[in-house]
């Protein structure tokens, strides 16, 4: 057996019981009510990384469409605990709006990679977007999990995976150990941007860990 046993890590559910869903964002321009929980808690927009450079589409009720803009920059709100971002649209208008007041959408391509915030687990799990429809996108997960999900009503990374980071991501590969010399075999199942490691899950479900699979002190595997 694999030397330095580790308790097997607590690993994401499949049920969606067991994710934090926000309860959505109210469309149009007009005048909004904000809740005093609203104003305690930071918008999910707020919390999400890498929107700067992000396009979107912003619904108008008047017009009854989505315009296509660009997420430039945060602008915090001063005085308060909600804060907006500089839209940019494509025929040149700019505005500053609260995204966590608006009913918009994220312009994605199939292909594209991001993580989605599990609130139980403290941690992003990151999937790559398989088909588009309007206000959805359907994910699937490096872990093999798969959904439809709203992500206006979602925490989202959208900070670009590096290619050689999302290239291992699902993907089946031999780790060797030390002691006894012995490959084992496992999936990569997630990734962490803060230690630049990947999660490998092994199928016998002992060690699975995150582990660094790219620098020069790289443990030693080979892709199955």
């Amino acid at each position: 057996s694999k030397p330095g046993v580790l308790p097997e890590q607590k690993r994401r559910g499949t049920s969606s019981s067991s994710k934090s869903v926000g309860s959505g964002s109210s469309g149009g321009r007009g005048k909004h009510q904000q809740s005093q929980q609203q104003r305690k808690n930071p918008s999910k927009q707020e919390r999400s990384l890498g929107l700067p450079g992000q396009k979107v589409g912003i619904w108008w009720p008047i017009d009854m469409k989505f315009y296509p803009g660009t997420i430039m920059r945060r602008r915090d709100g001063s005085g308060t605990r909600t804060s907006s971002y500089k839209i940019v649209y494509e025929d040149g208008v700019t505005e500053y709006l609260d995204l966590s007041r608006e009913k918009f959408m994220y312009d994605l391509q199939p292909g594209r990679w991001l993580g989605i915030w599990w609130e139980d687990d403290k941690k992003f799990y990151y999937g790559q977007v398989k088909k588009v429809r309007p206000m959805e996108v359907f994910l699937e997960y490096a872990d093999g999990a798969e959904e439809w999900l709203n992500l206006a009503e979602e925490v989202v990374d959208l900070r670009p995976l590096a290619e050689e980071v999302s290239a291992l991501l699902g993907k089946r590969i031999d780790v060797l150990f030390k002691e006894p010399p012995s490959y084992f075999s496992g999936k990569v199942a997630n990734y962490d941007w803060d230690s630049k490691k990947h999660f490998v899950e092994f199928d016998d479900g002992c060690c699975s860990e995150f582990y660094d699979l790219l620098s020069d002190n790289a443990i030693r595997y080979k892709r199955c």
